[in-house]
């Protein structure tokens, strides 16, 4: 008779587990509608981010809006064409995320052709660049001459995007791939324009434009 009990009593702890479990979800439903729970499928979600950051920190977690000071990110930038005519070509590259001071067109350069010495220390492998610097290391290219980087038109200042300048040689198609790197300034104390205390009226530490 012992045993008999012993296997009958299994079931009857299942029945009672789902009992509880009908009502916790009972009191769930029953749950004022000004209650935080519910709602939308987004703000379930934050709320679920809730348990492990603030909202602040959530969003600043998922979406990284503009480089951080200092920062390095990395790209390729590039095109090739077919042109009836030789002569200049500009190509457009876009940053990833915004640069928390905008480019100019001394600080957006071409290793090898446009740069001053220590602005563009590394390679097409290992893309770096000096702060506040933007810098295009070319891998692959044919019948193109880079000129130069640059900011085209009215756009000094532009946190988004830069430009590069081509001189194509021949009407057969032509081709110029490089591998980028922008490293962000430490600071943004300096406002985008001339250095007066600098002789050549640029900044002299790639803090800020030129």
């Amino acid at each position: 008779m012992h045993e008999r009990s012993s296997r009958m009593s299994r079931p009857w702890r299942a029945t009672a587990l789902l009992i509880t479990g009908l009502v916790i979800g009972t009191t769930l439903a029953a749950t004022p509608a000004g209650a935080h729970v519910g709602g939308t499928v987004t703000h379930l979600v934050n709320h679920l981010k809730g348990f492990f950051y603030t909202k602040g920190q959530s969003d600043a977690r998922y979406l990284r809006p503009t480089v951080k000071l200092g920062e390095t990110i990395r790209g390729t930038v590039g095109e090739q064409v077919r042109v009836s005519n030789v002569g200049e070509i500009g190509v457009n590259g876009q940053l990833p995320r915004s640069a928390p001071v905008g480019l100019d067109d001394d600080h957006v350069v071409i290793d090898g052709v446009d740069e001053a010495a220590g602005e563009c220390p590394g390679t097409s492998d290992v893309p770096t660049a000096a702060p506040g610097f933007l810098c295009m290391y070319p891998y692959s290219d044919a019948n193109v001459t880079p000129l130069e980087g640059a900011i085209w038109g009215g756009g000094d200042g532009t946190k988004w995007g830069f430009q590069v300048s081509l001189d194509v040689t021949s009407t057969t198609i032509a081709f110029w791939f490089a591998n980028w790197a922008y490293r962000a300034p430490l600071s943004t104390s300096r406002p985008i324009g001339p250095d007066t205390t600098s002789g050549d009226g640029c900044t002299v530490d790639g803090q800020a434009g030129c």
